[in-house]
Order: C-alpha cells, then structure tokens, then sequence
C-alpha cells in the first residue's frame, strides 16, 4: 500500500487525518484445510495468540480441523459474537482459527496501529452499533454494517509514532 493515499496535506507540509470504510482496508481471507498450523483464538484482552492447554478457554477442540479458517501473520481475525467486547486483534503467527471467526487481510498502513485503533472503546462501540442479535450476549456483527465503519487515519509515519507511544 501506498504512504500517500492515507494523507491529505496541510499548507504547513503536515498531514491531516483522512477517513476510509473499512470494507477498503479489509479483504476477506477464505483458505482452509491446513490442520497442521497452531490453533489461534480470541480473546478481549489478550486479542490473537496461541491456544494452548493451559488456556482459559473452556471450548472443546474438534477431532477434525479441516474447516477451520487459516490467518496469516498480521491478518485481523474477529470473533463475530463478541466483537461488540473488543474480541478481534492480528494473528502473531500462521494458524488456524474458528470457522466462526472472520478472517481478513488488513491494509492498514502501520498493522499495530490499525489493531490499537480498532480495539479502542469508540471502535468497539461501532462493531456493537453493527451487530445483531435478540439479546447482548447473543449478538453476531452484520459484516455489510461492518464494512461501512468508516476509520481516521493519519499518515504512516503518525500511525508509527503513535503505536510507538502506546
């Protein structure tokens, strides 16, 4: 991607914050059947990591992997019943995840930035506004909703300096 398409210059040589949907930034990831990668998973405050034993998850893992989703290193990966909690973040290496989980291919300029940015509270309050469901525990995130989140993004080198910040 491009350093120039997420700045609009200023008359002092800065740069501005531009605006994109994120159906933009994000390209669904459909590959499956790789059963020999680690298991990833989701988790609110942790976001992507290894599945392990000692795990505090009390899912059961399947027999048979086959249909599980693969994520690449750097993918966001979102749990779609608990993204309205934060429940999305980047895969820290190759794996697999839930069929229940969507997988993309992010375009964010600076990929920590984008993983801060969409885990922040004013973003996880949108993927709630874009998500369904009878009752809170229940909802599942609309992805046409999803798709039309509009994101502010400043140029590269801001986005660095501000995942080097936090």
């Amino acid at each position: 991607m491009n350093d120039s398409m997420f700045a609009l210059p200023r008359r002092d040589g800065r740069s501005e914050w531009s605006t994109r949907s994120l159906r933009s930034l994000l390209k669904t990831r459909s590959e499956r059947d790789r059963p020999d990668l680690p298991l990833l998973t989701v988790a609110r405050e942790r976001g992507v990591f290894v599945r392990s034993a000692e795990d505090d998850n009390h899912n059961t893992i399947p027999d048979d992997l086959t249909h599980y989703k693969v994520a690449r290193q750097g993918d966001l990966v979102i749990n779609k019943m608990k993204a309205w909690q934060g429940s999305l973040g980047l895969a820290p290496t190759d794996g697999i995840v839930s069929p229940a989980y969507f997988v993309f291919q992010a375009g964010f300029a600076v990929p920590r930035f984008g993983e801060y940015l969409l885990r922040s509270q004013p973003y996880v309050a949108k993927f709630g506004a874009a998500s369904d469901g009878v009752r809170i525990g229940q909802w599942d995130l609309n992805i046409p909703r999803m798709r039309n989140i509009e994101v502010a993004l400043p140029h590269a080198d801001e986005q660095a300096a501000i995942v080097k910040y936090l």
